[in-house]
Parts: C-alpha cells; sequence; structure tokens
C-alpha cells in the first residue's frame, strides 16, 4: 500500500512530470486498452451471432461505453502523444513515454470502431461537427514532422 502511495505522491508532486507519474499513466491506459479490446471481441461476437440467426438481440449486445467516454479517449490520444513527443527535444525519449505515445493511438482506433458500432446499433448519426474536428487533429499527427511519426521511425 505504502509504495502505490509514493508512486502517486511522485506523480502528482512538481509542476513537472515525473516518470512515476508516466507509469501511472501507461497501467491505466493498458487497462483502458485491454477493456476496449475485450468490449470489441464481445461486440464482434454478437454481431456474427446475429448474422446467423438473421437478426439482432440487443439483448446479446455488450454495454458499450457513452459516446463522451469514446470521444475523451480519442482527444486524450491526438492531444496527449503530440505533448509527450514535442516536450522531448532530443532524440531520445525515455521508454516510459514511448510507451504510452505508442499506446495511444491503437486505443484511438479501438475507440474509433466502438463508436461506429454504437452508432450503428442505436441508428444515429455521428454528432455533428465531431467528424471533421477530430479529422483535422488526426492530419495533425499524421504530419511528416510530427513528433510522433518520428517516435515511431526510431
Amino acid at each position: 500500500m505504502s509504495s502505490a502511495f509514493s508512486v502517486i505522491t511522485t506523480a502528482t508532486v512538481g509542476k513537472g512530470h515525473s516518470v512515476s507519474a508516466y507509469l501511472v499513466a501507461l497501467h491505466i491506459y493498458r487497462i483502458s486498452f485491454l477493456l476496449l479490446k475485450y468490449l470489441c471481441m464481445e461486440t464482434e461476437g454478437a454481431a456474427k451471432r446475429s448474422e446467423e440467426v438473421g437478426f439482432a438481440d440487443l439483448t446479446q449486445i455488450p454495454e458499450l461505453p457513452m459516446l463522451e467516454i469514446l470521444h475523451g479517449l480519442q482527444d486524450q490520444a491526438v492531444a496527449i502523444v503530440p505533448e509527450l513527443c514535442g516536450s522531448n527535444k532530443s532524440r531520445y525519449i525515455n521508454s516510459e513515454i514511448q510507451s504510452v505515445c505508442l499506446l495511444l493511438p491503437p486505443i484511438m482506433e479501438i475507440a474509433l470502431y466502438l463508436e461506429f458500432c454504437v452508432l450503428q446499433i442505436c441508428g444515429r448519426s455521428p454528432v455533428l461537427g465531431r467528424v471533421e474536428e477530430f479529422s483535422k487533429e488526426v492530419k495533425l499527427l499524421s504530419k511528416g514532422d510530427s513528433p510522433f511519426i518520428l517516435l515511431t521511425i526510431f
């Protein structure tokens, strides 16, 4: 218990981020990734069962996160990766920071997929303006001079 407390304390003390803060974030994002991946597997299984029987049994579809949660994960990915990678001006990026930067894009991808599933199941349209705004942010991640692109190359 005391070691967990010291990690959290180290993570919240001071204006600069410590390695412990990144480790805590990394663990939280790993758990998020696993939960999202599990939801994807459950949703895909429900979709296959629906195809086999010829109709969608809504009781067999797992409870999916609200769009606000999925949007939050997507937004975190496009905001955090450039900030972490861009704040480090040297060519070497700490392995803990690198782990967070490499884990967030797959989380964003899964969150986008689950958003699509939610919209399909509920028969809704995407949130007005969300697609355009999010597309602009993702384009910044894929620019040739983006710190994330440099991170994936090295």
